[in-house]
């Protein structure tokens, strides 16, 4: 190895690179270098993935360094961000830099509500352990004040990076193409020498080839909603801020080559070694304990589902024997399975804020998803729909033979979903409790837009470019796919120069990461405070939340719960209130758990489509397959959920089915052992219940 590059941003520079981490490991890995460095612009968001993309793209012939280039205000120089590169060495490095991003985020970051993740100097000194420090580019600690001929300020400053970080400070030089860069990169080399400081060279990668030199332009005036008009290029531009191969970085600092062969040298310094499992090679998941005072988690667990079956049993009113062991042996075996797998304390959490919330009147959701196959959760108010006499099975939930986290989607009423929030955000910790980051991509018609804006193409002409882009339930095309499947495109970009550039442009930018989000549903609820076990930063409302999305959290053991807000809910609720209200005082008060679920009328009137307003029914896909189906029963409804999607719209099992179900054709089945489990579907084979069914009566699994 001869170079490595230390100073690199990838797609989580959010809106400033278009380097994509896949082809940051890929290119790497085929130019023979065996290491690289990620310093996204102040934070850790894409870490986790970096480290994962080395691990496998490059079966672990490339080490990832981690690092960031965070923003510094320096005492007395102004309120101007000077720019500082942190690399981790080691586990020590790397818990210290998560913890600078997080302070980045939290306690300096937010300027009237945008943030710009930053720090005093004096923070970063206070957390360097561990860390080695490069003096970044023209925006640098250094050069910054070298370029506004603050000589003075200068000195003072590298004198204090010097005395803190001692061996581990290294001077950056770059090679930018900018005409005042070598004149910068003299004065640098000057100062190296005479303080005795090594020399770094980096290339301040931002894109993959000097190709995408202009994209990057362009992506840059597109999140400043800049035009090429009102910006034209000018000599503050490089081209030359790409991933160089070791020989190219040689040739441009062929008279510093202490500077190229410092970054081996560094490289080797940095060893950090990412460890989430147990010395068993278990995963380790941070969950609060759920203790009573008297017992620990595991009995609680046990004693409150025995509790909550026996209530379960007297409201539906099941006294026969046979039928009380059928759910007492269901019940012992998931509690056994449960408390093996190590998510009592789960079911536990997840159990308590959902009482807490029917107990304030909050509308929660009945249950959905693979969670409804459980009775530990159907005794624990987790959700109101009875696996047993639905044939929902168990083990499409938890099975011992694959370990895998419990995810109960969990639906409150949107209105009032924060305060289910703030209860769980008392009872174990505000500093335990945050929502997750999510990150919006440059979706193909969005890029087209925002291109041609650049670019100068009026509304009228890119309006009519994004039109030709097909939209598949709700997911437009790319551009490639639509080049290579709408004649019309392909005519118009063949036609017109800049209609070709200006699509050429839109595909090098096209899934770029634009800015954070927040997660619609995922709330993270952990033993210790998470900004230990991940870096944190706040939403616009100052809510806490993950620098990892929900991916990256799972795999550093964060445990998340899903809290969706259904405005559904809140409808229901409304409806209900306004029924009660006209109703006579002799009622019985209606509420949306007790609307009986075989009144006819109901089907009579999803038969005829009327379902505007129901959730999962009411798209006009969804209403014409109602009409077709025409449900005379609760297991019609199911159906229809699971037909309608691309396998069985795309194979013709919905048309089977509903010539099935009306005598238009024979139900069959291909062993008599099935005829139990698909008698619901009229033979078809819809649900993964039933696969998993007929594997047990076919073949004996």
């Amino acid at each position: 190895m001869s170079f490595v590059h230390l100073h690199v941003h990838s797609e989580y520079s959010l809106s400033s690179s278009l380097l994509r981490l896949d082809d940051l490991i890929r290119g790497v890995d085929s130019a023979g270098m065996n290491a690289v460095a990620l310093t996204d612009w102040g934070n850790l968001y894409g870490a986790l993935h970096f480290w994962k993309a080395a691990k496998e793209l490059s079966e672990g012939r490339v080490k990832p360094i981690f690092g960031i280039e965070m923003g510094v205000t320096v005492e007395n120089s102004g309120p101007l961000l000077r720019h500082l590169v942190l690399l981790a060495q080691n586990e020590k490095g790397f818990k210290n830099l998560s913890a600078l991003a997080s302070k980045a985020h939290t306690e300096f970051g937010y300027n009237d509500g945008e943030l710009r993740p930053q720090l005093p100097l004096d923070v970063i000194f206070q957390n360097k352990e561990g860390l080695v420090a490069l003096t970044g580019g023209l925006k640098g600690i250094l050069a910054s004040f070298l370029l506004q001929n603050q000589e003075n300020l200068a000195l003072e400053t590298l004198e204090k990076l010097k005395k803190e970080f001692k061996e581990n400070l290294f001077l950056e030089i770059q090679d930018s193409s900018l005409s005042f860069q070598s004149k910068v990169n003299q004065r640098i080399v000057e100062l190296a020498e005479r303080h005795s400081i090594g020399l770094v060279a980096g290339a301040d990668v931002h894109y993959r080839s000097e190709d995408d030199a202009f994209a990057h332009e362009i992506w840059m005036m597109t999140a400043r909603k800049m035009t090429l008009e009102e910006n034209p290029r000018s000599g503050l531009i490089s081209n030359q801020n790409y991933l160089k191969t070791p020989d190219e970085m040689k040739e441009a600092f062929s008279n510093w080559p202490e500077a190229i062969s410092n970054t081996v040298e560094i490289a080797d310094k940095c060893n950090v070694k990412l460890s989430f499992k147990d010395s068993a090679g278990k995963r380790i998941y941070h969950l609060p304990t759920f203790e009573s005072k008297k017992v620990s988690q595991e009995e609680l667990f046990a004693k409150t589902c025995e509790e909550g079956l026996a209530n379960r049993l007297k409201d539906l009113q099941i006294s026969d024997a046979v039928e009380v062991k059928r759910y007492e042996d269901r019940l012992l075996y998931e509690v056994g399975v449960i408390q093996k797998m190590g998510f009592a304390g789960y079911y536990l959490i997840v159990s308590d804020f959902i009482r807490w919330a029917k107990g304030h009147e909050i509308p929660v959701g009945p249950g959905r998803g693979s969670g409804a196959g459980s009775l530990a959760a159907f005794v624990l108010d987790i959700i109101d729909l009875n696996p047993i006499e639905h044939g929902l099975l168990f083990e499409r939930f938890l099975n011992p033979e694959r370990v895998s986290l419990p995810d109960f989607d969990v639906d409150f009423c949107q209105q009032r979903r924060a305060e289910v929030i703030r209860y769980v955000s008392e009872k174990y910790g505000q500093d335990k409790v945050c929502q997750i980051v999510t990150f919006a991509k440059e979706q193909s018609k969005n890029a087209i837009k925002d291109v041609g804006r650049v670019m100068g193409l009026s509304f009228g002409e890119t309006n009519r470019l994004t039109k030709l882009v097909p939209v598949i339930q709700g997911k437009p095309h790319s551009i490639k796919q639509t080049l290579d499947e709408v004649a019309e495109l392909k005519q118009i970009v063949d036609a017109d120069p800049k209609i070709r550039q200006v699509i050429d442009l839109g595909m090098r930018i096209e899934g770029a990461l634009r800015q954070p989000g927040v997660h619609a549903a995922g709330v993270i609820i952990s033993g210790e405070p998470i900004h230990t076990l991940s870096p944190v930063s706040r939403d616009v409302n100052g809510n806490l939340i993950t620098q990892w999305d929900m991916k990256m959290s799972e795999e550093a053991g964060l445990v998340k719960f899903d809290f969706l807000g259904l405005v559904t809910l809140d409808l229901m609720d409304l409806a209900c209130r306004l029924v009660n209200q006209r109703a006579e005082p002799e009622c019985k008060a209606m509420t949306y758990a007790n609307v009986p679920m075989h009144d006819p009328r109901i089907y009579e009137l999803i038969a005829k489509g009327d379902t505007l307003g129901v959730f999962q029914l009411e798209s006009s896909g969804m209403q014409g397959l109602c009409t077709r189906i025409r449900p005379d029963r609760f297991e019609d409804i199911s159906a229809i959920n699971a037909l309608y999607r691309p396998g069985p719209l795309e194979s013709g099992m919905v048309d089977d089915f509903i010539n099935r179900k009306h005598g238009r054709a024979k139900v069959e089945v291909m062993f008599p052992e099935m005829e139990s489990s698909l008698k619901e579907t009229y033979g078809v084979i819809l649900y993964q219940e039933q696969v998993q069914e007929i594997a047990r009566v076919v073949a004996g699994y």
